[in-house]
């Protein structure tokens, strides 16, 4: 149920980020509407708000349902999906088919640098043989299996599972994206986290890149001198000699141990601090719900704002997005804001 105040202004625009916000991405809707929709009309709508992560969104989706090509500006991205609303699945969608694969991978792989001037590969790691990934990631499936539906650890199943994954390395792009889903995944099937819950373990994992990185390489670089290989004309790399052990059988304690590292901090300090953020954001929310009758994404436009000021809004949004606010009503929000996040006394 919403009050009259979710009530979207009479417009296109106003109504497709209502829909977004509330209703998630229904694409046989949106894709029905984009067909009746002239290019350069949506082209306008967009730049009315650039940067607005709701009109990322909807230039993404118009691009991607229709083929067109909208204005060429570079701009930050941001998930198509609130996982919140809507179960976002491994599935990659991919728009554009020239570049990827789809599948396992046809031909070798590895991760490291080219030698400039003759791109000759300088591996850091090399994937499993794209003629042992099959086997290997069936083999990889039964595990996951068997353990999901043991008494087994659960993190140490999560750790096994996903740094295999990444270690065979069975798609041609994507692996380190698949490899910390399967960690999330994996939490859920044994019970660790409840279901629906955002537990940002991988948060914590990619702040801590340098760690993260050497318990990768500390699988890597040893198995690197078991492994008889050639560059190929394209400046990849074609495995000479039999290597499907080193992926299937491999100490994963390492791993275990940062992942345990990993998932200790963000139940000991992510999670509170995300929850105290939570509540102080709707703390000041109502408050400006109750103090000024103003729509939903300016309100969230405005904590923003006062966010990256410290509790202050900067004189160009005064003159701008929030021009028509008095003083007196900002320094009232810029008080409380104050108190909520930075336990000063309102005045």
């Amino acid at each position: 149920m919403f009050s009259i105040r979710h009530k979207p202004e009479d417009n296109l625009y106003a109504h497709l980020v209502f829909s977004l916000k509330y209703e998630g991405v229904n694409l046989w809707i949106l894709n029905a509407l984009f067909k009746k929709i002239p290019q350069t009309e949506l082209e306008e709508m967009i730049q009315l708000e650039l940067a607005g992560a709701y009109s990322r969104r909807i230039w993404f989706l118009y691009e991607w349902l229709t083929g067109a090509d909208l204005a060429d500006k570079k701009i930050r991205f941001v998930d198509v999906l609130d996982d919140k609303q809507q179960y976002i699945g491994p599935k990659i969608v991919i728009a554009d088919f020239r570049y990827t694969h789809l599948g396992y991978r046809n031909q070798g792989g590895f991760i490291g640098e080219h030698e400039r001037g003759t791109n000759y590969p300088i591996p850091d790691h090399i994937s499993a043989r794209f003629q042992d990934v099959g086997d290997l990631m069936e083999g990889l499936i039964e595990t996951d299996n068997l353990l999901t539906s043991s008494n087994y650890n659960s993190v140490l199943a999560a750790a096994a599972i996903a740094f295999g994954l990444v270690f065979i390395h069975p798609y041609e792009d994507g692996n380190g994206r698949i490899h910390r889903y399967l960690i999330h995944h994996v939490l859920i099937e044994k019970g660790f986290t409840p279901v629906g819950v955002v537990f940002p373990v991988s948060y914590v994992i990619l702040e801590r890149i340098k760690e993260y990185r050497a318990v990768l390489e500390s699988y890597s670089s040893p198995r690197l001198d078991y492994i008889k290989w050639r560059a190929t004309e394209s400046g990849n790399v074609e495995v000479l000699n039999e290597t499907k052990d080193l992926y299937r059988y491999f100490d994963a304690t390492k791993q275990a141990e940062f992942l345990f590292l990993c998932i200790q901090e963000t139940i000991e300090e992510v999670l509170p601090k995300e929850i105290d953020y939570l509540k102080k954001y709707d703390e000041i929310k109502n408050f400006i719900d109750g103090y000024l009758d103003m729509p939903a994404r300016f309100v969230h436009l405005l904590i923003q704002f006062l966010q990256q000021e410290k509790g202050r809004l900067s004189k160009r949004a005064r003159e701008k997005e929030f021009n028509k606010l008095t003083q007196e009503e900002i320094s009232a929000i810029e008080s409380k804001f104050q108190s909520i996040f930075y336990n000063k006394d309102e005045y």
